[in-house]
């Protein structure tokens, strides 16, 4: 353990070092925190700490009255401009991608969406907002902005559509 660090976060590594080298596997239950307080020679509430803090990053899931298991793989995506869809990044890793679309709508543009878009004060911007998941599990929500003038095909579909006035 390295001098001024603090118990929970050498215990939160020595865990995540055991999920990672698998002695704790996926799936599977970890010791109890009486069991791991024993093991380390802590009070149990340096014990919780590094659960909770393991639990909020996803690599341990915890079921009241019945103990702490490791998580099931984590979603790895790039954040990036990438060619790859995300069905595509999630199916690589065996799991089930699923976009839920929460709303969309034209909004006039503000000053942010002005500045970072290019385009000229009250124009019409398209906000899509939506939740990613993958088997079923939310890995991420998105609010896109898109400025109206880049989107032709879609103004002609909208134009189409009786209950749509641009």
């Amino acid at each position: 353990m390295e001098k001024n660090q603090a118990l929970h976060v050498y215990i939160k590594e020595e865990i995540l070092n055991r999920i990672k080298s698998n002695i704790y596997k996926k799936g599977e239950k970890i010791p109890t925190e009486l069991e791991l307080c024993k093991d380390f020679d802590v009070s149990r509430t340096t014990v919780r700490t590094a659960l909770n803090q393991l639990t909020l990053e996803g690599y341990l899931v915890r079921h009241q009255g019945k103990g702490t298991y490791v998580a099931e793989q984590k979603v790895k995506q790039t954040l990036s401009h990438t060619v790859k869809r995300y069905s595509d990044q999630v199916a690589v890793q065996g799991k089930r991608a699923e976009i839920v679309l929460v709303g969309i709508q034209v909004i006039p543009a503000t000053e942010l969406l002005q500045q970072t878009l290019q385009v000229a004060p009250n124009d019409p911007v398209q906000r899509i907002e939506r939740v990613r998941k993958a088997n079923g599990e939310p890995t991420q929500y998105e609010i896109a902005y898109i400025p109206w003038s880049s989107l032709p095909e879609l103004q002609r579909s909208m134009q189409k559509l009786p209950y749509m006035q641009l």
